[in-house]
């Protein structure tokens, strides 16, 4: 808990402000705990961002399920091209199955850096290569409607899907993350330079051995790993 000394007040009718670091912080309708003997509120600062957060969300009318998806695009990496063919740059993440396991492990990581209420779950079920949210499509398809994301669909199979911000979805991430804690934002980064340019095999090794809850075998993949694993050995 952070600590903030107040005259004993209802902040859903008032408000109040208090400094967090460097920056002042408006607190409306945020949840208090009362020491009425040495008259102080001290709130959660996790609620305190999460609220934050989910106002600025509201202003751009975004849904809160959609914060990580717009952070995941805006986050940076170390480089812009690198190896196994793709073309990485900041603003595009590259093939869906990708974008699913980064959405998973950013959720899952953010909750072990304490910031459990910051982003929804995205209701994942269990795959053949991991984690699959059922909610990633329809939130995109919402953000390509209000002009913030780009998708190029994959129309066959060997081809990726492609999602980019728009000039504008640029500028409303930036200002979301501008909001979002360091250790979030090093999950975020963290992930994205973890899996942005991983194999097939590397994303399903991962997957399967760090989330074993969210696999779902198949013979045909438990025979690639398996010979993914021997190339490892012999390398």
């Amino acid at each position: 808990f952070t600590q903030s000394i107040f005259k004993l007040a209802n902040f859903k009718d008032d408000i109040e402000i208090f400094s967090l670091g460097n920056r002042e912080i408006t607190l409306r309708n945020v949840p208090v705990k009362v020491n009425k003997e040495r008259n102080i509120k001290m709130v959660d600062i996790d609620d305190v961002i999460r609220l934050e957060t989910e106002f600025i969300a509201k202003e751009n009318n975004i849904e809160p399920k959609q914060l990580p998806i717009l952070c995941l695009l805006y986050a940076k990496l170390p480089f812009d091209i690198k190896g196994n063919g793709i073309k990485v740059a900041q603003g595009e993440i590259k093939q869906i199955t990708r974008f699913h396991k980064m959405l998973f492990e950013v959720w899952q990581e953010t909750i072990t850096v304490g910031y459990d209420k910051l982003y929804p779950s995205h209701d994942f079920y269990p795959d053949v290569y991991g984690p699959v949210s059922k909610d990633f499509k329809p939130q995109v398809e919402s953000l390509e409607k209000k002009g913030l994301v780009k998708v190029n669909w994959a129309k066959k199979n060997g081809e990726s899907s492609i999602f980019t911000l728009t000039e504008n979805g640029f500028k409303v991430a930036k200002e979301l993350w501008a909001e979002t804690p360091d250790d979030v934002k090093t999950v975020i980064e963290n992930t994205k330079d973890k899996l942005a340019l991983a194999t097939a095999q590397e994303i399903i090794k991962h997957f399967h051995e760090k989330y074993p809850k969210y696999r779902r075998d198949r013979p045909t993949v438990a025979k690639m790993l398996e010979k993914y694993s021997q190339t490892e050995k012999e390398n």
